[in-house]
């Protein structure tokens, strides 16, 4: 970007002299330089590759046309006699797309920043800063424009906080994210026990659905078993026994949970599950409790232990935590909540707790996520009336009645003539009862 501040502005002319050659070149080139590298930092950074195609695509190409573009000038700008004869259109051609791919790369950051990625707010200040004073550098050697002393200050003065908030977050981003992915590749791999995802395999997968239910106003939810006598059962059985109390835990939690949910091994002897999808209170209170009973049976080994007989069960003290959060947006503080919810279950009968934000304490899961507090959907109190109806309709009127009707309403009714039909002898005498019973009470 200082290369391209000089060579347009004119300050590399000054100081290199006018017959040196190749001047005319550096222009259009570092221009085209400064745009390339930064489509290509951009795409890396906020990790198009994974999160938007579009953006992806669209910086793929400003890459691919710069790169062309300053080729072009190389082969056709290699003389300053060149660009005098007439091959100038080069030169302005690639000015114009320098600034058409920095707008477009700014926009670009701007859709990643509205798409919930709020490292690219950052960026995008950066650009808006550093965009100004580059197409007015631009536009001064595309149309020879006399600007006055005023704004070029004010424009050098925005360029350089630009350059300031760029080299910023280049270091906050060194600092946080690069050594952070390093610490967590050295931690790589599956675990050989239960073949769940671990360390950086586990962070990985989970970040994808994590930023996913974010980006979709879904409140993530983070569900984790832990079996806190572990140190016990290895002292007593040994690490087969421990082992075959995880698989077994294991096996409780696949039953419980959808093929979608993502298992992991977060450390020693405990599981976090990951659901994915949009659930409601009722579904996670249940699955909650089901799970807590479930896993705090006693563990049957298949294989007993030195000093075990052969049936004889292992005991297990196991705490089922809940993060269920929409105001975390990192999956490591989500991590955290729902460990700090599963060390508080122990003090629960149910042995479940919740934790429905990350200033609330957590609770159980009976109480946080129960019926009484929770107001049904409109899907769901839609269907319980559906549901409802034939059982109204049969103690209203009654099953004989409501057969009645239907007959009655299918089976066609016969069309008679008024003067030839006669009505049957039992019911005129009840018609002339009824009229001296009428004729009487008149009276």
């Amino acid at each position: 970007a200082g290369a391209y501040i000089a060579a347009s502005s004119g300050l590399l002319r000054v100081a290199l002299g006018e017959s040196h050659a190749g001047i005319a070149v550096l222009p259009a080139l570092t221009a085209l330089v400064a745009v390339l590298v930064g489509a290509a930092g951009v795409r890396n950074w906020l990790g198009t590759k994974k999160r938007d195609r579009f953006a992806d695509i669209s910086l793929l190409g400003v890459v691919l046309v710069c790169l062309a573009c300053g080729i072009a000038v190389l082969v056709f700008e290699h003389d300053r006699e060149v660009v005098r004869v007439g091959l100038g259109s080069v030169s302005k051609l690639s000015l114009v797309v320098a600034i058409a791919c920095m707008v477009l790369t700014v926009l670009l950051v701007l859709r990643a920043a509205l798409h919930g990625d709020a490292r690219a707010w950052e960026m995008f200040a950066s650009g808006m800063l550093i965009a100004p004073a580059s197409i007015a550098v631009a536009l001064g050697q595309l149309l020879a424009l006399d600007i006055p002393m005023f704004y070029w200050l004010a424009a050098c003065l925005v360029y350089v906080v630009g350059l300031m908030v760029l080299a910023r977050t280049a270091w906050r981003r060194g600092r946080h994210f690069v050594h952070v992915a390093r610490m967590l590749e050295t931690n790589s791999g599956v675990d050989s026990i239960t073949l769940l995802p671990m360390g950086a395999g586990m962070i990985q997968s989970m970040d994808k659905v994590y930023s996913a239910s974010l980006r979709r106003s879904h409140r993530p939810v983070l569900l984790m078993v832990r079996v806190f006598n572990a140190d016990e059962i290895l002292k007593d059985c040994g690490d087969r026994g421990l082992n075959e109390v995880l698989l077994a835990t294991l096996a409780r939690m696949r039953k419980l949970t959808t093929p979608a949910d993502i298992i992991g091994r977060y450390f020693g002897a405990c599981l976090v599950v990951q659901i994915s999808g949009k659930v409601s209170s009722q579904y996670l209170r249940g699955l909650g409790l089901r799970l807590a009973a479930s896993t705090r049976r006693p563990v049957v080994p298949r294989s007993p232990p030195s000093g075990f007989e052969p049936g004889e069960p292992i005991e297990t003290d196991v705490g089922i935590g809940i993060c269920w959060c929409d105001e975390l947006n990192d999956l490591s503080l989500a991590l955290h909540e729902a460990e700090l919810a599963c060390e508080a279950s122990r003090q629960f009968r149910s042995r479940a707790a919740v934790k429905l934000g990350p200033d609330e304490s957590p609770q159980p899961v009976e109480k946080a996520l129960g019926e009484a507090r929770l107001k049904p959907g409109f899907l769901d109190s839609a269907s319980a009336k559906i549901r409802k109806i034939p059982s109204q309709l049969m103690t209203q009127t009654g099953a004989s009645a409501v057969l009645k009707n239907a007959v009655r309403k299918v089976r066609p009714r016969r069309q008679r003539d008024p003067a030839t039909s006669v009505a049957p002898p039992s019911r005129l005498r009840a018609s002339s009862r009824n009229r001296g019973m009428h004729h009487s009470h008149h009276r």
